[in-house]
Protein backbone atom coordinates (compact mmCIF):
# COMPACT_ATOMS: atom_id res chain seq x y z
CA UNK A 1 0.00 0.00 0.00
CA UNK A 2 1.28 3.59 -0.71
CA UNK A 3 1.35 6.42 1.97
CA UNK A 4 -1.86 8.72 1.64
CA UNK A 5 0.98 11.78 1.01
CA UNK A 6 2.37 9.75 -1.74
CA UNK A 7 -0.97 9.16 -3.36
CA UNK A 8 -1.33 13.28 -3.04
CA UNK A 9 2.35 13.75 -4.54
CA UNK A 10 1.77 11.95 -7.48
CA UNK A 11 -1.46 13.77 -8.30
CA UNK A 12 0.12 16.73 -7.50
CA UNK A 13 2.80 16.24 -10.37
CA UNK A 14 0.67 16.18 -12.90
CA UNK A 15 -0.44 19.59 -12.07
CA UNK A 16 2.91 21.01 -10.98
CA UNK A 17 3.57 21.86 -14.83
CA UNK A 18 0.42 23.98 -14.98
CA UNK A 19 1.72 26.17 -11.93
CA UNK A 20 5.53 25.86 -12.25
CA UNK A 21 5.51 29.57 -14.02
CA UNK A 22 3.00 30.94 -11.95
CA UNK A 23 4.55 32.39 -8.70
CA UNK A 24 2.23 32.93 -5.97
CA UNK A 25 1.52 36.13 -4.69
CA UNK A 26 1.71 37.35 -0.87
CA UNK A 27 -1.28 39.90 -0.56
CA UNK A 28 -0.71 41.92 1.98
CA UNK A 29 2.95 43.68 0.55
CA UNK A 30 4.25 43.53 -2.95
CA UNK A 31 7.49 42.92 -1.36
CA UNK A 32 7.46 40.13 1.43
CA UNK A 33 9.03 41.61 4.46
CA UNK A 34 11.80 39.23 5.75
CA UNK A 35 12.33 37.86 9.71
CA UNK A 36 12.36 39.72 12.03
CA UNK A 37 10.36 42.26 10.73
CA UNK A 38 10.71 44.77 13.51
CA UNK A 39 10.48 48.25 12.42
CA UNK A 40 12.70 50.06 15.19
CA UNK A 41 10.77 52.68 17.35
CA UNK A 42 13.25 55.28 17.00
CA UNK A 43 13.25 55.34 13.64
CA UNK A 44 13.12 58.81 11.78
CA UNK A 45 10.38 58.36 9.19
CA UNK A 46 6.60 59.43 8.16
CA UNK A 47 5.41 55.90 8.26
CA UNK A 48 7.27 55.48 12.04
CA UNK A 49 5.23 58.62 13.48
CA UNK A 50 1.93 57.43 11.43
CA UNK A 51 2.21 53.79 12.99
CA UNK A 52 3.07 55.50 16.58
CA UNK A 53 -0.24 57.86 16.04
CA UNK A 54 -2.24 54.77 15.40
CA UNK A 55 -1.23 53.02 17.91
CA UNK A 56 -2.38 54.99 20.54
CA UNK A 57 -5.49 56.49 19.29
CA UNK A 58 -7.07 52.82 18.34
CA UNK A 59 -5.60 52.54 22.67
CA UNK A 60 -6.78 56.10 23.55
CA UNK A 61 -10.06 55.12 25.26
CA UNK A 62 -9.03 51.68 26.58
CA UNK A 63 -8.40 50.73 30.01
CA UNK A 64 -7.05 47.72 30.78
CA UNK A 65 -9.07 45.02 33.08
CA UNK A 66 -8.26 44.92 36.85
CA UNK A 67 -8.86 41.12 37.27
CA UNK A 68 -5.66 39.37 37.24
CA UNK A 69 -5.70 37.25 33.46
CA UNK A 70 -7.96 38.79 31.94
CA UNK A 71 -7.92 39.39 28.61
CA UNK A 72 -10.17 41.82 26.02
CA UNK A 73 -10.90 41.62 22.51
CA UNK A 74 -11.56 44.73 20.70
CA UNK A 75 -13.18 43.32 17.43
CA UNK A 76 -14.29 46.55 15.92
CA UNK A 77 -11.40 47.70 12.98
CA UNK A 78 -8.24 48.03 14.21
CA UNK A 79 -8.67 45.16 15.71
CA UNK A 80 -7.07 45.25 19.69
CA UNK A 81 -5.91 42.14 22.20
CA UNK A 82 -5.44 43.73 25.50
CA UNK A 83 -5.39 43.22 29.06
CA UNK A 84 -2.84 40.46 31.29
CA UNK A 85 -1.35 38.80 28.18
CA UNK A 86 0.86 36.80 29.94
CA UNK A 87 -0.45 36.47 33.36
CA UNK A 88 2.41 38.44 35.24
CA UNK A 89 -0.93 41.23 36.22
CA UNK A 90 0.66 43.49 33.44
CA UNK A 91 -1.07 45.37 30.73
CA UNK A 92 -0.50 44.74 27.31
CA UNK A 93 -2.06 45.47 24.03
CA UNK A 94 -1.57 44.43 20.64
CA UNK A 95 -2.92 46.56 17.72
CA UNK A 96 -3.89 45.63 13.84
CA UNK A 97 -2.40 48.63 12.30
CA UNK A 98 -2.53 49.56 8.48
CA UNK A 99 -0.76 48.10 5.90
CA UNK A 100 2.51 50.65 6.43
CA UNK A 101 3.14 48.79 9.11
CA UNK A 102 0.89 45.99 10.20
CA UNK A 103 1.26 45.45 14.10
CA UNK A 104 2.42 47.24 17.27
CA UNK A 105 2.32 46.22 20.79
CA UNK A 106 2.48 48.43 23.76
CA UNK A 107 2.21 48.24 27.05
CA UNK A 108 0.57 50.33 30.22
CA UNK A 109 2.46 52.23 32.42
CA UNK A 110 -0.85 52.59 34.98
CA UNK A 111 -1.35 55.93 33.61
CA UNK A 112 -1.47 55.22 29.83
CA UNK A 113 0.18 52.94 26.65
CA UNK A 114 3.00 53.21 25.58
CA UNK A 115 4.27 52.10 22.18
CA UNK A 116 6.81 48.97 22.53
CA UNK A 117 7.13 47.39 19.64
CA UNK A 118 6.10 47.77 15.86
CA UNK A 119 6.63 44.90 12.94
CA UNK A 120 6.03 44.38 9.25
CA UNK A 121 3.72 42.15 9.41
CA UNK A 122 0.04 42.62 8.02
CA UNK A 123 -2.47 40.33 9.14
CA UNK A 124 -4.99 39.02 6.74
CA UNK A 125 -8.00 37.80 8.33
CA UNK A 126 -12.03 38.25 7.64
CA UNK A 127 -14.69 37.46 10.37
CA UNK A 128 -16.23 33.88 10.36
CA UNK A 129 -18.81 33.14 8.01
CA UNK A 130 -16.81 35.48 5.15
CA UNK A 131 -17.19 34.08 1.81
CA UNK A 132 -14.78 35.45 -0.98
CA UNK A 133 -16.18 37.28 -3.38
CA UNK A 134 -15.53 39.82 -6.62
CA UNK A 135 -14.90 42.65 -4.45
CA UNK A 136 -13.34 40.68 -2.06
CA UNK A 137 -11.53 38.65 -3.09
CA UNK A 138 -8.39 35.57 -1.27
CA UNK A 139 -7.39 32.82 -2.98
CA UNK A 140 -7.97 30.93 0.24
CA UNK A 141 -9.76 30.79 3.13
CA UNK A 142 -8.08 33.30 5.94
CA UNK A 143 -7.63 33.15 9.43
CA UNK A 144 -10.74 34.46 11.75
CA UNK A 145 -8.63 36.57 13.75
CA UNK A 146 -5.55 38.41 12.96
CA UNK A 147 -3.71 37.13 15.72
CA UNK A 148 -4.20 35.75 18.82
CA UNK A 149 -3.14 34.22 22.21
CA UNK A 150 -1.89 29.97 22.27
CA UNK A 151 0.46 28.67 24.77
CA UNK A 152 3.14 27.12 22.81
CA UNK A 153 5.85 26.40 25.19
CA UNK A 154 4.83 24.30 28.34
CA UNK A 155 5.33 27.03 30.89
CA UNK A 156 1.84 28.37 30.84
CA UNK A 157 2.97 31.54 29.58
CA UNK A 158 1.32 32.66 26.28
CA UNK A 159 2.69 32.95 22.90
CA UNK A 160 1.30 34.99 20.24
CA UNK A 161 0.62 33.92 16.85
CA UNK A 162 -0.40 36.31 14.16
CA UNK A 163 -2.36 35.44 10.57
CA UNK A 164 0.20 36.94 8.28
CA UNK A 165 0.06 37.16 4.48
CA UNK A 166 -2.05 34.62 2.38
CA UNK A 167 -0.57 33.37 -0.87
CA UNK A 168 -2.46 30.74 -3.69
CA UNK A 169 -3.13 28.57 -1.06
CA UNK A 170 -1.78 28.57 1.91
CA UNK A 171 -1.57 31.57 4.53
CA UNK A 172 1.69 32.30 7.09
CA UNK A 173 1.74 32.77 10.77
CA UNK A 174 4.23 34.34 12.54
CA UNK A 175 4.90 33.22 16.38
CA UNK A 176 5.98 35.53 19.06
CA UNK A 177 7.00 34.91 22.47
CA UNK A 178 6.92 37.22 25.49
CA UNK A 179 10.61 38.23 26.91
CA UNK A 180 9.35 39.44 30.81
CA UNK A 181 13.40 41.13 31.12
CA UNK A 182 12.98 43.71 28.17
CA UNK A 183 8.95 43.69 28.76
CA UNK A 184 8.81 43.08 25.17
CA UNK A 185 7.54 40.41 22.25
CA UNK A 186 10.70 38.35 19.95
CA UNK A 187 9.54 37.32 16.62
CA UNK A 188 10.58 33.28 17.01
CA UNK A 189 9.62 32.18 13.13
CA UNK A 190 7.11 31.66 10.86
CA UNK A 191 4.85 28.40 9.50
CA UNK A 192 2.98 27.59 6.51
CA UNK A 193 0.34 26.40 9.13
CA UNK A 194 -0.82 26.96 12.78
CA UNK A 195 2.31 26.23 15.04
CA UNK A 196 0.70 23.52 17.51
CA UNK A 197 3.03 22.09 20.43
CA UNK A 198 2.76 18.53 21.52
CA UNK A 199 4.42 16.58 24.19
CA UNK A 200 7.04 18.97 25.00
CA UNK A 201 7.89 19.85 21.11
CA UNK A 202 7.06 22.72 18.85
CA UNK A 203 6.03 22.04 15.68
CA UNK A 204 6.52 24.32 12.49
CA UNK A 205 5.01 23.51 9.38
CA UNK A 206 6.61 24.12 5.20
CA UNK A 207 5.96 23.25 2.00
CA UNK A 208 6.48 23.44 -1.61
CA UNK A 209 2.57 24.97 -2.17
CA UNK A 210 1.56 25.72 -4.97
CA UNK A 211 3.27 22.58 -6.47
CA UNK A 212 2.78 20.54 -3.65
CA UNK A 213 5.58 18.06 -3.93
CA UNK A 214 7.44 18.23 -0.78
CA UNK A 215 5.98 18.82 3.02
CA UNK A 216 8.21 19.19 5.66
CA UNK A 217 7.29 19.22 9.38
CA UNK A 218 10.25 20.76 12.03
CA UNK A 219 10.56 19.93 15.56
CA UNK A 220 12.08 22.83 18.43
CA UNK A 221 12.27 22.56 21.97
CA UNK A 222 12.62 25.93 23.93
CA UNK A 223 15.78 26.64 25.73
CA UNK A 224 16.31 30.07 27.48
CA UNK A 225 13.48 31.95 25.44
CA UNK A 226 14.28 30.57 22.04
CA UNK A 227 13.64 27.25 19.94
CA UNK A 228 16.22 24.99 19.34
CA UNK A 229 15.93 22.50 16.29
CA UNK A 230 15.41 18.58 17.24
CA UNK A 231 14.68 17.42 13.93
CA UNK A 232 13.21 17.56 10.59
CA UNK A 233 11.16 15.42 8.76
CA UNK A 234 10.77 15.82 4.67
CA UNK A 235 8.69 13.77 1.97
CA UNK A 236 8.04 14.64 -0.90
CA UNK A 237 9.56 13.54 -4.33
CA UNK A 238 13.26 13.04 -5.00
CA UNK A 239 14.25 15.56 -7.52
CA UNK A 240 17.52 14.21 -7.85
CA UNK A 241 15.73 10.55 -9.28
CA UNK A 242 14.80 11.73 -13.11
CA UNK A 243 11.66 8.98 -12.41
CA UNK A 244 10.78 11.46 -9.41
CA UNK A 245 10.17 8.46 -7.05
CA UNK A 246 9.42 9.11 -3.71
CA UNK A 247 11.59 9.61 -0.86
CA UNK A 248 11.68 10.88 3.00
CA UNK A 249 14.49 13.24 4.73
CA UNK A 250 15.30 12.84 8.44
CA UNK A 251 17.89 15.61 9.40
CA UNK A 252 18.93 15.17 13.28
CA UNK A 253 20.35 18.04 15.45
CA UNK A 254 22.65 17.74 18.35
CA UNK A 255 21.63 19.44 22.14
CA UNK A 256 23.12 23.32 20.66
CA UNK A 257 20.63 22.94 17.64
CA UNK A 258 23.46 22.17 15.24
CA UNK A 259 22.84 19.75 12.52
CA UNK A 260 23.99 16.36 13.14
CA UNK A 261 23.01 13.78 10.17
CA UNK A 262 20.87 13.72 7.39
CA UNK A 263 19.28 10.52 6.34
CA UNK A 264 17.47 9.84 3.24
CA UNK A 265 15.00 6.66 3.11
CA UNK A 266 14.03 5.31 -0.29
CA UNK A 267 11.75 2.53 -1.09
CA UNK A 268 13.45 -0.92 -2.53
CA UNK A 269 12.61 -3.47 -4.72
CA UNK A 270 10.36 -6.50 -2.58
CA UNK A 271 11.04 -9.52 -3.92
CA UNK A 272 7.38 -11.06 -1.85
CA UNK A 273 4.42 -9.28 -2.33
CA UNK A 274 3.94 -8.74 1.38
CA UNK A 275 7.44 -7.13 2.09
CA UNK A 276 8.39 -3.65 1.65
CA UNK A 277 12.38 -2.20 1.67
CA UNK A 278 13.84 0.56 2.32
CA UNK A 279 16.66 2.01 1.99
CA UNK A 280 18.58 4.47 4.19
CA UNK A 281 21.25 6.29 3.37
CA UNK A 282 23.03 8.47 6.04
CA UNK A 283 24.97 11.93 4.95
CA UNK A 284 24.45 10.23 1.37
CA UNK A 285 26.49 7.44 2.17
CA UNK A 286 24.24 3.68 2.51
CA UNK A 287 23.92 3.10 6.06
CA UNK A 288 20.91 0.59 6.42
CA UNK A 289 18.27 -1.47 4.52
CA UNK A 290 15.08 -2.31 6.26
CA UNK A 291 13.05 -5.21 4.69
CA UNK A 292 9.37 -5.49 6.64
CA UNK A 293 7.29 -8.38 5.87
CA UNK A 294 3.89 -8.36 6.88
CA UNK A 295 2.11 -10.73 8.76
CA UNK A 296 -1.29 -8.85 9.00
CA UNK A 297 -2.64 -5.77 6.62
CA UNK A 298 0.33 -3.07 6.84
CA UNK A 299 0.88 -0.23 4.87
CA UNK A 300 3.23 3.07 4.84
CA UNK A 301 2.47 4.99 7.37
CA UNK A 302 3.17 2.46 9.95
CA UNK A 303 6.52 1.72 8.68
CA UNK A 304 7.72 4.91 8.03
CA UNK A 305 6.86 6.14 11.73
CA UNK A 306 9.10 3.35 12.74
CA UNK A 307 11.84 4.74 11.03
CA UNK A 308 10.73 8.16 12.04
CA UNK A 309 11.21 6.90 15.78
CA UNK A 310 14.25 5.46 15.54
CA UNK A 311 15.85 8.00 13.24
CA UNK A 312 14.51 11.20 15.37
CA UNK A 313 14.21 9.88 18.62
CA UNK A 314 11.15 11.09 18.66
CA UNK A 315 8.10 8.99 19.69
CA UNK A 316 6.49 7.79 16.55
CA UNK A 317 3.02 9.16 17.53
CA UNK A 318 4.31 12.38 16.67
CA UNK A 319 5.26 10.86 13.03
CA UNK A 320 3.46 13.84 10.86
CA UNK A 321 0.00 12.51 9.94
CA UNK A 322 0.06 10.25 12.74
CA UNK A 323 -3.23 10.96 14.20
CA UNK A 324 -5.06 10.51 10.49
CA UNK A 325 -2.62 7.61 8.97
CA UNK A 326 -2.05 5.67 12.50
CA UNK A 327 -4.53 2.70 13.33
CA UNK A 328 -4.94 2.29 16.83
CA UNK A 329 -2.71 0.86 18.96
CA UNK A 330 -0.94 -0.25 15.51
CA UNK A 331 2.30 -0.76 16.10
CA UNK A 332 4.89 -2.51 13.36
CA UNK A 333 6.43 -4.71 15.99
CA UNK A 334 2.98 -6.76 15.89
CA UNK A 335 1.88 -6.44 12.63
CA UNK A 336 5.34 -7.61 11.06
CA UNK A 337 8.98 -9.25 10.84
CA UNK A 338 11.52 -6.46 10.44
CA UNK A 339 14.61 -7.49 9.14
CA UNK A 340 17.75 -4.73 8.87
CA UNK A 341 20.59 -5.21 7.52
CA UNK A 342 23.37 -2.86 7.40
CA UNK A 343 23.81 -0.72 10.61
CA UNK A 344 21.72 -0.42 13.19
CA UNK A 345 18.86 2.62 12.86
CA UNK A 346 20.31 5.19 15.26
CA UNK A 347 21.57 8.40 15.19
Amino acid sequence: MRSRLGNSLRNALTAAFLFSCIAPCALANEKEPQPPYVIPLDESSERVTQAKGELLAALKSLVPPAKRGEIVEKAESPYVLYGDLFGNRKSYALVELSERVGLGFATWDGKEWQPRGLWDISPIWRPKGWKSNDDDYLPCEPAEKPFWIKELSGDRVNEIVVAGSVWRDYQKFHLFRFDAKPGQLQWIADSRAEPEYVRGYLKLFFDSRPRAVWAETRFHRWLKGRIVSVADWWEGVDEDDEDNVECWRAVTYDSRGEKEAEFKIIAGEAEKPNEVIYKVLRNGKPFSEVAIRWKAEGDDSIALAFLFERLTWIPRSLYPGAEESLPAKATLEKLGDIIVTGKPLKR
